[in-house]
């Protein structure tokens, strides 16, 4: 018998952000609009654009290595910087933020350490960055918070999870994710044609 998934047994997976200093995330939502036709005295609601929403991201900041610091490369990396002179035209863009914050997974784990669910998070890049409040009357540590925004994402089960629903279709969240060999690797990103 399989332990259910457990709030506190995860790991958020990137390139710049230490697991130990990871102190929450709220894992993937998906939010599908509506459409509604009017007839009569009747509502016909469809189905009609899906949107992801922002990963929130909370971490303590340790001074070795410095967290604040990492984040803030993170976002030059992407293309900001404080404005140098009038000249100076350059700005952030979706392809280097990123490439800046590198691939991004959200995993939960079961007693053993081994992955039970895990979250692709696609075309992800930071769009706030909070460092926090100092207070003289606080001994807590202190924290970052961030919000990474996203394009969709992928789920893939552990080995031991299966999903319930039954299709027809071929088509999941988890195509496309890493067996396939077409996961998106470290500085690469998706977009539709002419984007």
């Amino acid at each position: 018998m399989q332990d259910p998934k457990r709030a506190s047994r995860w790991i958020l997976i990137t390139n710049h952000i230490p697991v130990y200093t990871l102190k929450s995330v709220k894992k993937p939502q998906i939010k599908i609009g509506k459409v509604e036709h009017k007839y009569l005295n009747h509502v016909f609601k469809y189905p009609s654009i899906v949107e992801w929403e922002d990963v929130e991201v909370t971490l303590v900041d340790p001074i070795d290595p410095d967290a604040a610091a990492t984040i803030v490369e993170i976002i030059v990396a992407s293309g900001y910087h404080p404005l140098q002179n009038e000249n100076d035209f350059a700005t952030i863009s979706k392809k280097r933020a990123i490439e800046a914050l590198g691939q991004v997974k959200i995993m939960q784990i079961d007693a053993d350490g081994k992955p039970v669910e895990t979250w692709g998070l696609g075309n992800a890049w930071i769009s706030d960055a909070d460092f926090g409040d100092l207070k003289y009357d606080s001994d807590e540590l202190t924290e970052i918070k961030l919000k990474i925004t996203l394009d969709f994402a992928t789920l893939k089960l552990g080995p031991n999870s299966r999903s319930n629903y039954q299709s027809s279709g071929s088509s999941s969240l988890e195509d496309g994710f890493e067996d396939n060999g077409s996961e998106l690797g470290q500085g690469e990103y998706w977009s539709p044609e002419g984007f």
